[in-house]
């Protein structure tokens, strides 16, 4: 048996509310873009010397835009981080990263549309020094808050992987496995980012459609559909099943169910690292294909031991038959 952590009792209350330190800033950003954008001048000052004096300024629209996808982007990152449950030390210090970014982009264009909307003009939009220092400085009271608040983990058994999972096929007999996967946190940021998007399509079309590109990507590829069958394994992203990648069962050694860590394979989505390839939408049960002479694919699927023992059958199948399939050794 191995070990892996796990997440103390406390996990829920301690995932709550470090998602909630996270996400506060787009909310906060966000209502006071609501509130002031009548009183906002028109351009928007965005760049302050040491003395605080304006010595930039941006289009209202495109300003306020960069700061409310620079606050969902960062907070967002850092609440899927903390939605996956568990806080090793890459995750905690990337999530903290995340954290200390969202605030500081909150302090900036709240400061920025508070001065402005005072001053009336976006030269005369002077930020004093104390709060130059706190707008530096602050974040991190954030960032310590969720030091203290981000879920614990423990040490528990892991699961066995000494047993590679067969299921007992007789000759002629044909199987398939489907699988899915979704990330709810996925689809969420996604949604946001078509609505902001949307909203910067009628003010300042530059800057609305890269967000509203991002906004859909992530919507059509918060799914992964995993499918194994006699042809090998495949693995097609969001509603629309592409793209595909096709794994052939000639180049498996073993199929194994595993505990996926996103950031050991590089991160989230699909990914090519040192270690292999990776499909993966959160932290979890996975599938992993070994594969003769070629890299390691991670999937990222729930009920991940029923799709190992049917690849299992079907690789031995195929090698005991001397049979190829239509795949490409590598994917797609």
């Amino acid at each position: 048996m191995t070990s892996s952590p796990r997440t103390a009792p406390d996990v829920p209350w301690r995932r709550h509310l470090s998602a909630g330190v996270l996400l506060l800033p787009f909310v906060l950003t966000l209502s006071a873009a609501v509130i002031l954008w009548g009183r906002l001048p028109d351009p928007m000052p965005s760049h302050w010397n040491v003395r605080g004096a304006v010595d930039g300024t941006m289009p209202r629209p495109l300003f306020l835009g960069l700061m409310l996808l620079g606050g969902v982007a960062t907070g967002g990152i850092g609440a899927v981080i903390v939605g996956t449950g568990r806080a090793d030390r890459a995750r905690s210090s990337l999530t903290l990263v995340m954290g200390f970014l969202a605030w500081l982009f909150c302090g900036i264009a709240i400061s920025a549309m508070v001065v402005a909307a005072g001053s009336g003009d976006a030269d005369e939009a002077v930020l004093p020094t104390w709060l130059l220092v706190l707008l530096t400085v602050g974040p991190v009271l954030p960032a310590l808050l969720l030091h203290t608040v981000l879920p614990r983990s423990e040490a528990r058994p892991g699961p066995d992987t000494g047993r590679v999972p067969m299921l007992d096929l007789k000759p002629g007999e044909r199987a398939v496995w489907v699988g899915r996967t979704r990330s709810l946190p996925l689809l969420l940021i996604g949604l946001i980012l078509v609505a902001l998007g949307g909203g910067l399509l009628l003010t300042a079309p530059a800057a609305g459609v890269p967000v509203l590109v991002v906004g859909l990507v992530l919507i059509a590829a918060h799914q992964i559909t995993v499918r194994a069958d006699r042809s090998g394994v495949r693995v097609s992203w969001g509603p629309q099943q592409w793209p595909r990648h096709t794994y052939a069962l000639e180049a498996m050694t073993a199929a194994e169910p595993v505990d996926i860590d996103p950031l050991q394979w590089g991160g989230w989505g699909y990914r090519r690292s040192r270690r292999g390839i990776g499909l993966v939408l959160r932290r979890g049960p996975g599938l992993l294909l070994r594969r003769d002479g070629l890299s390691d694919v991670a999937i990222t699927v729930d009920d991940a031991s029923s799709a190992a023992g049917l690849v299992n059958a079907l690789a031995q199948r195929s090698r005991d038959s001397g049979t190829t399939g239509s795949a490409p050794p590598d994917g797609v």
